[in-house]
């Protein structure tokens, strides 16, 4: 689903904030060949994890920045595209630099766990004037329960999608 929101294209310019592992980077890589990947993550571990994830799954279009999000974006070309994975605290701080650095018409996709970060997510999106759109997505898994089954919910993930307008 975040991926669909992102409605990559082949050439675009995308930056994958709070990378983690590098599901999203590794993934978006293949639809996007001929473009320009920037995989940001600051902790070390995942940082390891990421790069080993990168050689594996050879998306050599995908660049990995070691940096802390706002301050590892000054050097990236400006995006066409955004995805926030992490913002370790610092989300008002990444959607300010996003703001401005994102080209008119593109698009920013935040993945939250949290109803805090939901809110605030929007919140600051529309702030700056952004068309945003929330989906929730929830999997449930199949449980025995005695002679029976049931389904046991996990966490609902909100995938907030924004569209930053095309004239200033």
């Amino acid at each position: 689903v975040t991926l669909a929101k992102l409605q990559l294209q082949n050439d675009l310019v995308v930056w994958d904030i709070g990378a983690g592992s590098g599901s999203v980077s590794i993934e978006a890589s293949n639809l996007v060949p001929n473009g320009k990947l920037f995989a940001i993550e600051k902790n070390p571990q995942c940082v390891a994890h990421l790069r080993d994830n990168l050689a594996k799954f050879c998306a050599h279009n995908v660049k990995l920045i070691e940096a802390e999000a706002p301050e590892g974006l000054e050097e990236l070309p400006d995006p066409d595209r955004v995805f926030i994975g992490g913002a370790g605290g610092s989300l008002a701080e990444i959607v300010e630099q996003v703001d401005r650095r994102l080209k008119a018409g593109g698009l920013v996709v935040i993945n939250a766990v949290t109803l805090d970060t939901l809110g605030r997510a929007v919140e600051l999106l529309e702030y700056h004037g952004y068309q945003v759109e929330v989906v929730c997505v929830n999997v449930a898994r199949t449980q025995p329960l005695t002679e029976y089954k049931l389904f046991e919910a996990h966490n609902p993930i909100y995938i907030i999608s924004a569209a930053k307008p095309a004239t200033a």
